[in-house]
């Protein structure tokens, strides 16, 4: 199955619909996580191949990695509710690196690398920005999770995102990590993602200032992968990458 996971909650209202109608074309089913709705709003029985489920509690951005029933042998995209999707995208994605089906490595759009001496001047990045064309698929540190496509088999368990509201990227980079999953941030041309304008945002609320226990986990993937900087090409070719575990 080709899924998409996305998270929303109230105030995001006005760009879900266009989120909606940029990636749900494109896969099988998408799964919503509605965060702090007491109903769903009406316009999404519009659309046959959504899923919406209600969490327990409030969830935030992790609300994509709450969707039920997820197979190794899926293709998973963890996608927001304020991004834009080309109508390509999903075809760019699984195509780009071939080389996901047998590998552990997972692909994103919207990629970071730490600077030198990140460690003791905080969280300085050098970005590959999801607006922007990129030539080449490369090694990256860290991904944005709302630009992802992975397997199944390389979903984290919501267990382990479970107290990573607001900082869902950093968790992430820091369990593949420690799982031996390959970050790349992929060719494309510009355009292949757009932002929507929403007043909320997490990055101006959080990850400016990250508190200390959060900065712990990007010092243990920052400048860490083996082949970070380099082009996908470089190293998968050269058998890098084992097939990834079930």
């Amino acid at each position: 199955m080709i899924r998409a996971h996305m998270a929303t909650y109230p105030p995001r209202v006005a760009t879900l619909r266009a989120a909606l109608d940029s990636i749900a074309p494109q896969v099988d089913r998408v799964f919503l996580c509605l965060n702090e709705y007491v109903e769903a709003p009406g316009f999404l029985a519009e659309y046959n191949n959504l899923t919406t489920f209600h969490p327990e509690r409030d969830l935030k951005d992790i609300g994509k990695f709450a969707a039920p029933d997820v197979a190794d042998g899926d293709d998973v995209f963890l996608v927001d509710d304020d991004l834009i999707y080309a109508k390509g995208y999903v075809a760019h994605m699984m195509n780009v690196v071939p080389e996901i089906a047998d590998h552990p490595i997972v692909l994103g759009v919207h990629g970071s690398i730490m600077r030198t001496g990140f460690r003791h001047k905080g969280y300085k990045r050098q970005y590959f920005n999801f607006p922007k064309a990129q030539a080449q698929s490369i090694c990256v540190d860290q991904l944005g999770t709302g630009t992802i496509y992975l397997k199944g088999r390389q979903m984290p368990a919501l267990d382990d995102m479970a107290d990573a509201q607001g900082y869902a990227d950093i968790r992430f980079a820091r369990l593949s990590h420690q799982r031996d999953i390959t970050l790349i941030c992929v060719a494309r041309d510009a355009g292949m993602i757009r932002q929507q304008v929403t007043d909320s945002s997490l990055y101006h609320s959080f990850t400016r200032r990250l508190p200390d226990a959060v900065f712990d986990e990007v010092k243990i993937y920052g400048r860490r992968p083996a082949h970070l900087g380099q082009p996908v090409d470089t190293f998968l070719s050269r058998g890098h990458a084992a097939p990834a575990d079930t």
